[in-house]
This record gives structure tokens, C-alpha cells and sequence, in this order.
């Protein structure tokens, strides 16, 4: 499946195989897929029952350097821009929009032409953990005239994939190595739970106004990167809830703790103060 590598072209990092861990399986669309090959920050899974080459394949890619919802966006856009212009053929693009503490998701489908076969790709980008993760999956149909062939497959189980791959838990396809599950407790800066930012791009992007402006009078100047952390996950009611985050700002070689407090004011809004 060689047009495969459009969709991880644009792959920002990579994460160690686990070739000495048990296979894990995940169900998708009621088949039992299990891990079949690992390739740094690329996990393939195949149907249990399938014999290669498989018509069906299953991907994970762990984008370790997608930290935020705008970064995650931009990487959507770029990987289907490339496609366009491989002549591939959108089938849908959907994206679910944010809410105070969730980034939006993005989707896309697309069949992709090649000289023996149609492979039909759709692929999920989402945030997991503070990471950006994209799931894709692929069904080939091989032949030299299989059109209407894809076209039936498509009216009969496009939805459906779009569903169920929106639905799909990510962590469910996350292999368990010994060194991660031997991974250090202080790996969390103290007094944070996550990795990460609840908040949706908007906001930070408005907290950031308060972020350098603290940061500015601890002798930081002009900050060159910056590493949220979840301190207190959301309490209260849904519209009125609030969390704490710390900011780890990075400036000249140094970094600052900046500790924020954000409220929400509405199902869609929030509000941030830095403590």
C-alpha cells in the first residue's frame, strides 16, 4: 500500500517500537484487529482473520510534537492539501469544534488512485493525552477497473466508518512497552497530573497575553516555547466549571512557572487568571 505514505508523510516525531510486548487488539466496526507491524511512531493492526496482503488496515501515528489543537489543525490541513495534490479524490472533510476544554477533531476521507488498485483512507486527528494522535484507516480494492466497485463500497459502509472512527479510543490502540510502564513518576513536573492544556486554542491564545506579561516581570523578555500542564483537572457544574494549569515558559535557557486558574463562563467560553 504504498500511497499509504501520504497520509504520515507530514508525521512531526516519532515514538520507540515495542517489538517485545504482547500484540494488543482493538475492535473496530465489530472486527477484531490486531497489532501487526510497528515502525517508530507507527502502529499498524490487521484483521485477526485476514490473510496478507490485507484489503483493511488500521494506523496509529503518536505526533509527540502536536501539543496543542492549533498546531493539530495545521497538521489536518497540510496532510490534505498533499493529497489534493496527488489528484486524490475528497470523499468528506468534517472537523467537531471546540469546546473550553476540548480541541476541535478533525476528519477527512479520500480515495486514492493508484496504477493496480483504489484505496479508500480516512483518517482522524485528535488530542490524547496532550499529544497529537492521527488514526487512519484503509480499504484497497485492487484491479485495474474497480470504480464502481469503491462506489458501492462507499454508499454501503462510508458513514459508518466516519462514525465509529470518530468514536475509536485512541489509548485503546496505545501498546503497553515495560519501559513505559516502568516510566518515572517525576516525569510530571510536581504538582501536575497532564501533560498538556485543557483550554482550546482561542483561549490559549488569549492567556498568552497574560502569560508573557507575568513572565515579563520575572526578567523574561521574549519566551521561545512554552510546556502547559494540567494541575487540577475541571470541577463544578457543566458552564460553570474550573481548572489549573501551570505554564512552563522557556526564555533565554531559563524557564518560569506561570500557574493559571480558568473558569468557564458558558458551554462555550472561559476565562483565565494567572495566580
Amino acid at each position: 500500500m504504498k500511497n499509504f505514505a501520504i497520509f504520515v508523510a507530514l508525521a512531526l516525531a516519532s515514538t520507540s517500537a515495542v517489538a517485545d510486548s504482547p500484540a494488543p487488539t482493538v475492535t473496530f466496526r465489530g472486527t477484531t484487529y490486531r497489532l501487526s507491524r510497528t515502525s517508530g511512531n507507527e502502529y499498524d493492526f490487521t484483521p485477526a482473520e485476514q490473510t496478507p496482503p490485507s484489503a483493511d488496515v488500521l494506523t496509529l501515528l503518536v505526533l509527540s510534537r502536536i501539543k496543542d489543537g492549533e498546531a493539530l489543525a495545521d497538521l489536518a490541513n497540510r496532510t490534505l492539501s498533499k493529497l489534493k495534490d496527488t489528484k486524490a479524490t475528497i470523499v468528506r472533510t468534517n472537523s467537531v469544534p471546540a469546546s473550553a476544554q476540548k480541541p476541535a477533531e478533525h476528519f477527512m476521507a479520500v480515495v486514492i488512485p493508484s496504477p493496480d488498485a483504489l484505496q479508500f483512507g480516512a483518517s482522524r486527528y485528535v488530542l490524547v493525552g496532550g499529544e497529537g494522535v492521527e488514526m487512519i484507516y484503509m480499504h484497497t480494492i485492487h484491479g485495474n477497473a474497480v470504480g464502481n466497485e469503491m462506489s458501492r463500497w462507499l454508499d454501503k459502509n462510508g458513514a459508518d466508518v466516519e462514525q465509529k472512527l470518530m468514536q475509536l479510543d485512541a489509548s485503546s490502540m496505545m501498546p503497553t512497552t515495560p519501559a513505559a510502564a516502568q516510566a518515572p513518576a517525576d516525569a510530571l513536573p510536581p504538582g501536575t497530573i497532564q501533560k498538556g492544556s485543557l483550554a482550546n486554542p482561542k483561549l490559549i491564545s488569549d492567556a498568552m497575553q497574560g502569560v508573557a506579561g507575568k513572565a515579563a516581570t520575572l526578567g523574561c523578555e521574549k519566551i521561545d516555547s512554552r510546556q502547559p500542564y494540567v494541575v487540577a483537572k475541571p470541577q463544578g457544574p457543566a458552564g460553570a466549571q474550573v481548572w489549573r494549569e501551570k505554564w512552563l515558559v522557556t526564555c533565554a535557557g531559563k524557564t518560569y512557572p506561570i500557574d493559571i486558574r480558568f473558569n468557564q463562563s458558558g458551554a462555550d467560553a472561559a476565562d483565565w487568571t494567572i495566580e
